[in-house]
């Protein structure tokens, strides 16, 4: 297990595929009162055309990883499709990065939404089922998967669910509102893993 450097804990948190940076910045300004200091990086979903567009964006995020680990603890946040891509990063980074969350995003290619079906989406949920098969247990006890109670209209449970991790629900319904309230209301479910030994 990656211990919690006392000088700062960092949570760089990746948005949806909408890259909704502003958005999350937003509603997660507060958690600064709780003591972590969130950086929301966009993934970059628009600007990949293949799969080197792909890696650059993954080794990107790797880079920002590195660089904050230098001055305090790592974790990330994944909200929707940026669930997968924080899995993935966590698992090149796992002797850095202490937890990661995935926040109403699917994890396996199985049973996906036609609307976000595009082949970069498809490929990087397919590199994260691969990943997640992979992965032994204790690195499986350092995650935790969100996922609303009274369903959601784009992503199943059962591709959020995941073998090992810590698979939680929050009183919802609708993906975005369930994204929403798990970042704010219901966010002393994120914040109680994340400081957890």
């Amino acid at each position: 297990m990656v211990k919690i450097n006392n000088n700062k804990h960092y949570i760089i948190i990746i948005p949806t595929i909408m890259d909704d940076a502003l958005a999350i910045r937003v509603f997660t300004k507060f958690w600064y009162l709780i003591g972590f200091t969130p950086i929301v990086l966009k993934f970059g979903w628009r600007n990949i055309n293949d799969e080197s567009d792909f890696t650059q964006s993954i080794n990107r995020i790797i880079t920002e990883v590195d660089q904050f680990s230098k001055s305090g603890t790592v974790s990330l946040v994944g909200c929707s499709a940026g669930g997968n891509i924080a899995i993935n990063v966590f698992s090149k980074r796992t002797h850095i990065a202490r937890r990661v969350i995935n926040v109403c995003g699917a994890l396996k290619s199985t049973g996906i939404s036609s609307k976000f079906d595009t082949q970069t989406y498809v490929n990087s949920l397919k590199l994260c089922e691969k990943t997640l098969l992979e992965m032994d247990g204790e690195k499986k006890k350092r995650i935790m998967t969100i996922h609303p109670r009274f369903g959601d209209e784009f992503v199943k449970k059962e591709t959020v669910i995941t073998d090992g991790a810590r698979n939680v629900t929050v009183p919802t319904y609708e993906h975005m509102f369930s994204i929403f309230m798990s970042l704010t209301l219901f966010s002393k479910k994120i914040f109680k893993f994340l400081k957890e030994d």
